[in-house]
């Protein structure tokens, strides 16, 4: 399956299961009543998952390097500072929340488990395949950094 890797941008990949999260709900299979506690655990996931981007894209124009998740032998820095203290894939965390927001707002088991398989799915065909990449490029300095932070929270 190295044909998928970094092959789909994480961002329209997200969009995808978004959508498929909708249709799934739309079936009311696995429909749960949350009630006003589900809308705000959602409200506050996609608040969190806001700032975890913002706070990842400033990181990046710091250190004027890439945010082509298509394209990760590009890079021109290391970026461990700040959010990357946290968690070594920021973006994908939010992205991630903002699923689980999503699930949650649908009120849908079956929506909150497309976006647990999005989170699998982006493990393999993105960020291990990033990591290998970064590996290459800034050797030692990665490894370390590796030990210290995981690679989602």
């Amino acid at each position: 399956m190295k044909a998928l890797e970094t092959k789909i941008p994480p961002l329209l990949l997200m969009l995808a299961f978004a959508g498929a999260m909708y249709g799934v709900a739309t079936l009311e299979l696995a429909h749960f009543d949350s009630g006003n506690y589900g809308l705000t655990a959602a409200a506050l996931l996609f608040c969190i998952g806001l700032v975890f981007c913002a706070l990842a894209i400033i990181a990046f124009r710091r250190v004027d390097t890439t945010v082509n998740p298509t394209s990760p032998s590009s890079s021109s820095a290391l970026v461990t500072s700040g959010i990357f203290r946290i968690s070594r894939n920021p973006m994908y965390v939010a992205f991630l929340l903002f699923l689980l927001a999503w699930g949650l707002y649908l009120a849908d088991a079956l929506a909150i488990a497309l976006a647990l398989l999005f989170q699998r799915y982006l493990t393999a065909f993105q960020i291990k395949p990033e990591e290998r990449a970064l590996r290459r490029l800034f050797g030692d300095e990665y490894d370390a950094y590796l030990s210290r932070v995981r690679r989602w929270l």
